[in-house]
């Protein structure tokens, strides 16, 4: 069982990703470093949110200004840190590495999962239940 778009029905794996944006203002820039947070969980294959005739989600409706493409980890690991980090704690969840991996990656997402469980104190040196940039 894989992720699909929500637009076009195929596996968003198969093409490029997004998530939907929108600025914010000058007093919650301390959140957001990068004058913008997601405005939902979901993400999209791009071409197809680009086409949309309006500017919601159309799973939960919100709102959005931008349709930001989702880069490779390997490409732009800081922007897709920021992308996956979608409460802007400047942290990730294991639901938000799954939630993006699974949009991403044509991979079997119980055993993703699974191995996930087991070796995200790997990378959460802290133990906190959440990893950071420096982690």
């Amino acid at each position: 069982d894989r992720a699909e778009c929500a637009i076009c029905f195929e596996k968003l794996h198969s093409r490029k990703t997004c998530v939907f944006t929108k600025g914010i203002s000058n007093d919650r820039s301390d959140k957001a470093p990068r004058g913008w947070v997601r405005v939902c969980r979901h993400f999209f294959h791009l071409d197809c949110a680009n086409e949309l005739l309006e500017a919601k989600c159309p799973l939960c409706k919100a709102s959005f200004h931008t349709v930001a493409a989702v880069p490779s980890p390997e490409v732009d690991a800081e922007l897709w840190f920021d992308i996956v980090d979608y409460d802007c704690d400047g942290t990730l969840t294991k639901q938000e590495v799954l939630d993006a991996f699974e949009a991403q990656l044509p991979l079997d997402m119980k055993r993703l999962e699974d191995t996930l469980d087991k070796m995200w104190s790997r990378w959460d040196l802290d133990g906190s239940g959440e990893i950071d940039k420096k982690e």
